[in-house]
């Protein structure tokens, strides 16, 4: 089975394509984690809230995320990766459903 030029770079030979996937979607989620670090005390000063309120918010939202992902990564085991993607798929409609209901 061929593998792709940036593949071949990044991993060695040998390694699941999933591992791949894994790291890419770790960076990714390590750099929203950074802008939401950076952007969002910038936007809440902006909106004029206190020094206090923004740490607050900031700390509450990056301690969020870190407590979303491990969680997610001790269930992940439990599912396929199909019906992870089911699922996920399903938590998306759902919350497409509620805006617009919240809309009308």
């Amino acid at each position: 089975m061929g593998r792709s030029r940036l593949s071949a770079l990044l991993m060695p030979e040998g390694v699941e394509r999933g591992a791949l996937i894994l790291l890419v979607a770790r960076g990714l989620r390590g750099m929203c984690d950074g802008f939401i670090a950076v952007l969002l005390p910038g936007y809440l000063l902006a909106l004029g809230f206190g020094q206090l309120a923004v740490g607050l918010i900031s700390t509450t939202t990056l301690f969020g995320s870190a407590f979303a992902t491990v969680l997610v990564g001790l269930a992940g085991n439990r599912f396929t990766p199909e019906r992870f993607w089911h699922r996920t798929r399903r938590m998306d409609v759902h919350a497409w459903r509620c805006d617009i209901d919240r809309r009308l």
